[in-house]
């Protein structure tokens, strides 16, 4: 992922509240099996799919609480909350349909030509891998660092 633009990081303490707001584009490569529809048209394929989303606006909402251990304070994160706003998608799916290249390079078209209704579409999904992945990222690192060094008083 490509991170760009401005983060905004508040501490609250006593309850463990994490607010950021962040301005970014995703760049997304994986690997898909996909036998199912878009919009009522029929997809199949496996192959390898990427898709740069252009203009994100995500807000994050990291709820957690403080915990002691050794002494230290500790922040653990849970029930993280991300809201995406998706300016522009395009999308590639490689070797749909086994490799026909028409019907594959048909869909690709369709797909782009129709990405704002399917990000929509899938949008929740992706809210919630992001969110569970965020807090799995952030409890590795918070759980060997004191709430003191990551948040030191004035």
């Amino acid at each position: 992922y490509d991170i760009n633009g401005r983060a905004l990081l508040v501490p609250i303490r006593g309850m463990g509240l994490f607010r950021a707001n962040l301005i970014t584009g995703l760049f997304l490569e994986s690997d898909y099996d996909i036998n199912g529809r878009a919009l009522l048209v029929p997809i199949r394929g496996m192959g390898l799919f990427r898709a740069n989303l252009t203009n994100v606006n995500a807000h994050v909402k990291m709820n957690g609480k403080v915990i002691k251990k050794k002494g230290q304070e500790y922040f653990e994160s849970k029930d993280t909350m991300i809201k995406l706003t998706i300016g522009e998608t395009q999308a590639h799916f490689g070797n749909l349909f086994n490799g026909d290249s028409v019907l594959s390079e048909a869909t690709n078209k369709f797909i782009n030509e129709n990405a704002n209704d399917i990000v929509e579409e899938v949008k929740p999904a992706i809210e919630m891998v992001a969110s569970m992945l965020l807090d799995d990222i952030a409890n590795k690192i918070f759980k060997n660092i004191p709430v003191s060094k990551v948040f030191p008083e004035k």
